[in-house]
């Protein structure tokens, strides 16, 4: 991580390399056998935002909740609230309150049950909050390397 951050510094890294550096460093950190276990708790307040912004800009937030990264949505929303993501954790917030009791299940197979059943306007309305949230990219990229210089102590 050192050399990441180093490398933003002298300018040698723009805020979306930067970005997208971290996730990789962090990456290749954990697999699927050990999971998040190999991270320290500040590795993962940075690696759960990633995943989620990564998955919802590629696929929406229908690609995030129908696979296994949306078994992390809570620790994200967490680590939103930590690294002062607001407008993120409030958009979040919202499509998880479509879900049945807004309570996404906790494994992918029940989350892709429960994304079926949602009625024509739930779906259209996390389309629409996906597309919120891709807004948002260079205002989360931002927030999101504040925190890491802030916090860099800890992270390398």
């Amino acid at each position: 991580m050192e050399n990441v951050i180093a490398k933003y510094e002298s300018g040698e890294l723009s805020d979306s390399d930067f970005v997208y550096d971290v996730y990789e460093l962090l990456a290749s950190k954990y697999d699927a056998v050990a999971g998040y276990d190999l991270l320290r708790e500040s590795e993962q307040i940075l690696v759960h935002p990633l995943e989620l912004e990564g998955q919802v800009l590629n696929g929406g937030f229908s690609q995030y909740f129908e696979n296994m990264y949306g078994d992390n949505v809570f620790a994200a929303l967490a680590s939103f609230k930590k690294i002062g993501m607001n407008e993120a954790y409030k958009i979040v917030q919202k499509v998880i309150e479509l879900f049945p009791d807004s309570s996404p299940a906790k494994n992918e197979e029940d989350r892709i049950k429960q994304f079926d059943l949602m009625s024509e306007e739930s779906q259209k309305k996390i389309d629409d909050l996906s597309h919120q949230f891709s807004l948002l990219e260079e205002h989360n990229a931002k927030l999101f390397i504040r925190y890491v210089l802030e916090n860099k102590r800890e992270l390398v």
